[in-house]
């Protein structure tokens, strides 16, 4: 009931009219991503994550339905964009569009991490000057570090070339929340050096400029980007643990039917 009246303010004051209303209602929003733990991640079937903690609450606040598409790579997720194929997605990414860009105020914090045994100061991304350093392909922190100059920025796809990196003595730049998250696992031998915040945030873009673009701008304003962060970040951990589960429950119904197979086999010879 809430939710409903609080839905009603919001359709009065934008002016939105109920057929507008009703026809945003009627369809189902196609939303791409990337995993990028702990941001968002599809594992055993689930959707979860801190950008999942936007979707959710806006589809529980409007009753708008979304559909959320897990791309295998940045280069596929980028090609469905510039074919039109999905409605919405959240941008961590140096990626020219024509999409409506919709500021969800959270700010994009980074920090650099190196090796535990390496000596070196670093007081400012400056420190880094001359320095080999390794940052997510594609990424507004790819952008950031290669318009300062004097630095050998170097790049990782995903994932699995972050772990390889985890294993070697070199400088990583990071959004924080990623290193929190790999800091326990790929990167248990890193440590933060040095952290800042760009001067820009992360955004959705959508591809019309309609009546969802303009009822989901305003809603995003409303919340507060830190308190869906820290559910956010329960929320990962929770898919995370939920696929985990599933995975297992998935390998051990194989080897059973495995198992079920080879017995009715011999019991037949």
């Amino acid at each position: 009931m809430i939710n409903e009246n609080e839905l009603k303010v919001f359709v009065s004051a934008l002016g939105i009219a109920d057929k507008e209303l009703s026809a945003i209602q009627s369809k189902v929003y196609n939303y791409g991503f990337v995993n990028n733990s702990p941001y968002e991640v599809l594992t055993g079937g689930k959707y979860g994550g801190i950008v999942s903690e936007y979707l959710a609450r806006f589809e529980e606040f409007s009753k708008v339905e979304f559909n959320s598409t897990k791309y295998k790579t940045f280069g596929k997720l980028s090609e469905a964009i510039s074919s039109n194929k999905i409605d919405i997605f959240y941008n961590y990414y140096n990626l020219d569009t024509k999409y409506f860009k919709l500021d969800s105020l959270a700010n994009i914090s980074f920090v650099i991490a190196s090796r535990i045994e390496n000596n070196l100061l670093v007081n400012s991304v400056y420190s880094l000057s001359g320095k080999e350093v390794y940052v997510l392909k594609n990424s507004i922190l790819e952008k950031y570090l290669n318009s300062l100059g004097g630095i050998d920025v170097k790049t990782y796809n995903d994932e699995r070339d972050l772990k390889k990196l985890g294993s070697r003595d070199c400088f990583i730049v990071l959004d924080k929340e990623s290193f929190n998250y790999y800091h326990e696992s790929i990167l248990d031998k890193y440590n933060v050096r040095y952290e800042n915040v760009l001067s820009e945030t992360y955004n959705f873009y959508v591809k019309n400029n309609d009546t969802f673009n303009i009822l989901f701008n305003k809603y995003i304003q409303v919340l507060d980007p830190l308190e869906i962060k820290i559910v956010g970040l329960y929320n990962h951990k929770a898919t995370i643990q939920a696929g985990t589960v599933l995975g297992h429950i998935a390998e051990y119904s194989l080897i059973f039917i495995a198992l079920v197979g080879i017995i009715v086999f011999f019991g037949y010879r």
